[in-house]
């Protein structure tokens, strides 16, 4: 339905490999989107059901190994002092292409069935006595991106530096100092970015960013200002 306009109706078209999204007619092609999240046993957030109810950290990647999407990074602990990160979706194997650009649809490059939790990327017990997570590249340095590519397109990894300094300081030992931390201010890439400004130009906005601490408090004209 279309406000103030007649029903109209329009073809949702679906290959085997997905919705289609482009026609072009004139040379019979079509272009289609294969993505895990239309894949049976996929439905988002179902896995969390069996991940929530492990009580080892032996049965945590193994109940993750049914999560299909999204892809996320989940953390366990329990009370035993047990803490992990893992890597956790299903990651579609593909055998000499990557799928950053189109394929043919023709049968040579199709899915050989997924990666799992269990094949995933995994940090347990580590000795800086934490984990965490803030959608950074956390692959780790010696992980083979030529045999199980994960992914390509990763956040900036400021957040998860941060985190990591706060909790490394002992900023986070109780709620309140997780509430702090949730809601922290404080921009290391903001500074950075500042100190790239040229020295040769000290007009009254570069001299007002050259002197902020790097936290967007209320009130804060240079906050406002390297927001804009």
């Amino acid at each position: 339905m279309v406000k103030c306009e007649p029903d109209q109706i329009l073809p949702i078209l679906f290959t085997r490999h997905g919705p289609v999204v482009y026609q072009d007619h004139d040379r019979s092609l079509a272009v289609a989107i294969s993505t895990v999240f239309t894949c049976p046993g996929t439905a988002p957030y179902m896995g969390s059901i069996k991940s929530m109810r492990a009580t080892s950290l032996h049965e945590f990647p193994k109940a993750l190994v049914g999560w299909g999407a999204p892809s996320v990074n989940m953390l366990y602990a329990d009370v035993a002092g047990d803490i992990c990160w893992q890597a956790a979706a299903f990651v579609a194997r593909r055998i000499s292409w990557r799928g950053l650009t189109r394929v043919s649809g023709m049968g040579y490059c199709e899915w050989q069935g997924y990666m799992t939790a269990t094949e995933l990327p995994a940090i347990e017990n580590p000795e800086q006595s934490f984990v965490h997570s803030a959608n950074e590249l956390n692959l780790p340095d010696g992980w083979d991106h030529e045999t199980n590519p994960v992914g390509f397109e990763w956040f900036e990894d400021g957040r998860a530096d941060r985190i990591a300094e706060v909790i490394a300081a002992g900023g986070a030992r109780n709620i309140a100092d997780n509430q702090r931390l949730q809601t922290d201010k404080f921009s290391t890439w903001s500074l950075r970015l500042i100190a790239q400004l040229p020295e040769e130009s000290p007009t009254h906005a570069s001299t007002l960013l050259r002197e902020w601490d790097g936290r967007s408090d209320r009130g804060s004209a240079a906050a406002l200002l390297f927001e804009l």
